[in-house]
């Protein structure tokens, strides 16, 4: 950086973060639509990652047992909704449903079994009614005699019947409290189900809610951390990049201490957990902290970005996980300085564009 004016520098990460960071005052509402038995229940309990003892909706193995409307308030921000369709939601006529109803972000439409013609009717009324409706067909197991070949031809029976080009194969097996007790979880595709919903979420600065409400909070801290540490190195090519870098570490502290702990940071918050990583209690501003990581130079290489970024954020998560504050200027120092000696040997320029090796560094340093 070529003296460039402290305050002016502050004012444009500040701005940053706040154009960037999620917004925490919102809720996230998904709806799970479908016909009785298709396992809406069971996929509602993978989706958040529930044990057979610990689910969310009720389970049952004779036909019919989601008959009615079932809304869940998983946490403050996140609400779902199990319907057999969307008439069931709207017959409860209500100046709450109705509300309900506008609110949802994402309808998962679930089906099972061979293609049914008649679904399309109702797949087209949520799709018109919620742009983000997303398809899946589940109980998967049901296919296990068909080969390669026989699978695929039922799901493009599907894709014809509905005339939509994507369909989510799913597998949530084994929460019925019925089941023999020795026989595990069969959860097969969800994880795909899921990247979806966080990738449109993600649109809305929403997804961070969601990830909070999960119980494998590591994966989610991870994708966070991935995101930042590409986005940090691409950033790193414009002019000025050291105010998008620091501006892109800060939003991505913040989310992570968010996930872990479900605090809302300030900006002076989020600023005093910056220089605790720097061994400091008391920072004069953020300008001096991109300086120690980053002096004289106004553009920074793209490794340097991504190693000091992923140092940080691997800290970060280990920290938290730990169960410890990032205002504990001497541990979270520690903890970056062993980190970001470790990722400095690992690290190459190369190993930034490369599909999925980011992702692969930070399960390793975790």
């Amino acid at each position: 950086m070529e003296n460039p004016n402290e305050e002016a520098f502050d004012e444009k990460v500040y701005q940053y973060y706040e154009e960037n960071k999620p917004d925490l005052s919102k809720v996230v509402t998904i709806a799970f639509i479908g016909k009785v038995s298709s396992g809406k229940s069971s996929l509602i309990n993978a989706f958040f990652e529930r044990g057979k003892d610990d689910t969310i909706a009720k389970v049952g193995a004779t036909s019919g047992v989601t008959t009615q409307v079932k809304f869940f308030q998983l946490d403050e921000n996140v609400h779902i909704v199990d319907s057999p369709g969307l008439d069931d939601i709207k017959k409860e006529n209500s100046e709450a449903t109705e509300k309900f109803l506008k609110s949802i972000d994402i309808a998962i439409f679930v089906v099972s079994g061979s293609a049914d013609k008649t679904q399309k009717v109702n797949f087209s009324g949520i799709k018109s009614r919620i742009n983000d409706t997303l398809f899946v067909l589940n109980k998967m197991d049901e296919f296990d005699d068909l080969d390669e070949s026989g699978i695929d031809e039922v799901v493009t029976q599907w894709k014809i019947s509905i005339g939509i080009d994507h369909v989510f194969k799913t597998c949530a097996k084994g929460y019925d409290p019925k089941s023999r007790k020795d026989v595990p979880l069969r959860i097969q595709g969800v994880d795909e189900l899921k990247a979806e919903v966080y990738k449109i979420l993600s649109t809305k600065k929403k997804d961070i809610l969601l990830k909070k409400a999960m119980k494998d909070k590591r994966s989610a801290a991870i994708s966070i951390a991935v995101a930042a540490t590409v986005a940090a190195a691409g950033a790193s090519l414009v002019p000025a990049s050291t105010v998008y870098i620091t501006g892109i570490q800060m939003t991505a502290l913040s989310s992570l201490v968010y996930l872990y702990t479900g605090e809302v940071l300030d900006k002076k918050n989020i600023t005093a957990i910056m220089f605790s990583m720097l061994g400091q209690n008391v920072g004069k501003s953020i300008f001096m902290f991109a300086a120690s990581f980053f002096p004289g130079v106004d553009v920074v290489g793209a490794l340097v970005a991504a190693t000091v970024t992923a140092a940080m954020l691997a800290a970060a998560i280990s920290f938290l996980e730990s169960g410890k504050s990032l205002n504990d200027a001497a541990g979270f120092n520690d903890m970056y300085k062993k980190t970001y000696s470790t990722v400095k040997s690992m690290l190459n320029v190369t190993d930034i564009t490369s599909e999925g090796f980011i992702e692969r560094l930070f399960n390793k340093l975790i």
